[in-house]
């Protein structure tokens, strides 16, 4: 099944305060610190039957989610249910962002 995979960073801006007597405007009025690498992963359930969507309401309320064996926030709050459609197949795409920070979780 199709897997999309994203990082994004976060990071604190702080401004800079130089010497009066030495400044350099080379190093600029701010700087980033504390920088957050997270990753998130969407996902496709790919054709199911429409009787899935009971496991699919369960999965909206789990409170512990491991995607490829990490722990994972499912960023999916809803969801519409499909039924009756053509052939009773559907297919479901599911946003899950893992929930460690790859780099400097610890401040």
């Amino acid at each position: 099944f199709p897997v999309t995979i994203n990082t994004a960073t976060t990071s604190k801006d702080y401004q800079l305060f130089q010497d009066s007597t030495s400044f350099n405007p080379a190093i600029g009025e701010s700087k980033s610190f504390n920088y957050k690498l997270t990753r998130s992963v969407r996902v496709n359930t790919g054709w199911v039957h429409e009787s899935t969507g009971k496991l699919i309401e369960e999965l909206l309320c789990s409170t512990t989610i491991l995607v490829d064996g990490k722990p994972a926030k499912l960023k999916t709050n809803s969801l519409e249910l499909m039924k009756s459609v053509n052939g009773k197949l559907i297919n479901y795409s599911f946003d899950f962002e893992y929930n460690y920070n790859d780099i400097n979780s610890m401040v």
